[in-house]
């Protein structure tokens, strides 16, 4: 979790240099980090989760589509664009998924063992590093964790450590992690639209209420601080305006 953090650290200042709105270098320096690491460190591929998956149940189906729609009524708005696109559908699942649900939770798997128990032990750790990567914040000596946030990050880590550790495989949590992005940035565009369709028709009421409102010709001589808003003033000069 620390060398994902200083690689993000890292990553954010060098994509600021080059123009890039989102993290694309350090998610993908810790990517390539982590499979340099499978690679030739002490875990196996098949424990990391290397290989496609052996078990499926129609379940995750399910709990994904109910996710996806969640992001598309209520995440927070991400800026929309073709980059956050393309980023929100590669980078965060395959960095953060290879991390922890890959590495970390191999290496819990070894300390605690393979039984259900160690497997949930694993689960709630590696999804209270995910939460905490997330949403904890230091300003100075404070630290700052909104409880809201943590809760629904944590709960989506034990619900990708429940898809990896069930399938076997890091293929459906990277999918299932960049789907549901994807559909947070759909759901972005989507109220951005409906925000921009009930300005046009909130303006086009207001055009047409000012437009509607009848004009009353006002005698000459009406007190000034007595004058109707918005009417017409009968003056020698003609017809003008009075506010």
């Amino acid at each position: 979790m620390l060398f994902d953090t200083l690689v993000t650290m890292g990553g954010l200042q060098l994509n600021a240099v080059l123009g890039l709105s989102y993290n694309w270098l350090g998610k993908g320096a810790c990517s390539i980090a982590a499979v340099l690491f499978v690679t030739f460190g002490p875990l196996q591929r098949a424990e990391v989760g290397f290989c496609m998956p052996i078990r499926w149940r129609g379940a995750y189906l399910w709990v994904l589509l109910g996710l996806m729609v969640f992001a598309v009524m209520f995440a927070p708005d991400l800026q929309v664009g073709a980059e956050s696109f393309g980023y929100q559908l590669t980078m965060p699942g395959i960095a953060e998924e290879l991390t922890y649900r890959g590495i970390l939770l191999a290496l819990l798997l070894r300390i605690y063992g393979n039984d259900a128990r160690a497997m949930w032990l694993a689960a709630l750790v590696t999804s209270v590093a995910f939460a905490c990567i997330h949403d904890l914040d230091f300003h100075g000596k404070r630290i700052i964790c909104p409880p809201g946030p943590f809760a629904f990050h944590f709960a989506m880590g034990m619900f990708f450590a429940w898809i990896r550790l069930s399938t076997g495989s890091l293929l459906m949590p990277i999918l299932a992690h960049n789907l549901y992005n994807t559909a947070a940035e759909m759901g972005g565009l989507w109220r951005l639209a409906a925000g921009q369709v009930a300005a046009r028709a909130a303006s086009a009421r207001a055009v047409w209420a000012v437009s509607a409102r009848p004009i009353t010709p006002v005698p000459r001589g009406w007190p000034s601080n007595d004058r109707p808003s918005a009417r017409v003033e009968v003056t020698d000069y003609g017809i003008t305006g009075g506010t």
